[in-house]
C-alpha cells in the first residue's frame, strides 16, 4: 500500500480551515481567463495584516510570475 501524499487541493483546504478557525478572513483565489498570471492561491487578513499564500504539493515548483507577485507583496 502506498503512503498518502496530500495534493495541493487538500493542503489548501486544511490551510483555509485553520485560518478561519483562528478568526482570519480568508479565501481561495480561483484563476480565470483574462486574469494576470501569478495570482497566489490564498489571500487572508488576520489581525489587520494581509497574508498571501502560494500552496504547492510535495513536488510543486513556484512559477516566475508567482515569484514576482510574492516579491511585490514583500515590498
Amino acid at each position: 500500500m502506498k503512503p498518502y501524499v496530500p495534493n495541493e487541493r487538500d493542503i489548501t483546504h486544511v490551510i483555509l480551515d485553520y485560518l478561519r478557525v483562528i478568526g482570519a478572513a480568508a479565501w481561495k483565489n480561483h484563476g480565470h481567463l483574462g486574469e494576470k498570471p501569478g495570482r497566489l492561491d490564498i489571500d487572508a487578513c488576520y489581525r489587520g495584516r494581509f497574508v498571501a499564500i502560494e500552496v504547492k504539493g510535495p513536488r510543486g515548483k513556484i512559477s516566475e510570475a508567482q515569484r514576482i507577485q510574492l516579491e511585490l507583496i514583500h515590498q
